[in-house]
């Protein structure tokens, strides 16, 4: 199911925020939208969380009056030591501080690379935040999702590999790192 939560300002000309969460992939042959807060082809956005094919996990980020959104943070999840499979639950979590993007899969830190020129300031948009779509059905998220966790700071690797907490969802507000700064929990069970 695809989910819209509304506008979420705190993105809005952010320079640090944490994603996390779980993912159960039913397709991994073609682009899958995880997340976004950007409206199609237009300026109004601010960035896409993108399950690409051939095993990328990509953070495309709006840049200037740039509408296709071609400069990103990416990593190949197939060269991780779990792989990537149709049917098997993923931990994601991808952090951005000042420019500097990382991406974990089942806690482990992956290589991030770039494409393009990904600015270090989200843009500020009206677009609303969505789970499992961008702007069309032709590339929603085919699959199941749990626990979609937003924080307007960076998590560590070791709070991190707590999030992963050994293949499980962590359950309760007061066990979840720096819970201070976070902005939004989607649970869907």
């Amino acid at each position: 199911d695809d989910v819209n939560a509304g506008h979420i300002d705190f993105f809005d000309s952010s320079t640090t925020l944490s994603i996390s969460g779980w993912f159960n992939f039913d397709d991994i042959s073609v682009n899958r939208d995880l997340m976004s807060q950007w409206v199609g082809n237009t300026t109004n956005g601010s960035f896409s969380l993108r399950r690409s094919s051939g095993n990328l996990l990509a953070l495309f980020i709006r840049t200037g009056s740039s509408s296709s959104g071609s400069d990103y943070y990416y990593a190949n999840l197939a060269t991780s030591s779990t792989g990537h499979s149709v049917g098997v639950w993923y931990h994601l979590a991808v952090t951005l501080d000042n420019g500097t993007c990382l991406i974990y899969l089942n806690g482990q830190a992956l290589t991030t690379s770039t494409g393009g020129s990904p600015q270090a300031t989200l843009q500020a948009s009206t677009a609303d935040f969505k789970l499992g779509y961008w702007q069309t059905s032709t590339t929603s998220f085919n699959g199941k999702m749990s626990n979609i966790k937003l924080w307007s700071s960076k998590l560590e690797a070791t709070e991190i590999e707590t999030l992963y907490n050994y293949g499980s969802p962590i359950q309760t507000l007061a066990n979840i790192p720096q819970n201070s700064n976070l902005k939004a929990w989607y649970k869907l069970d």
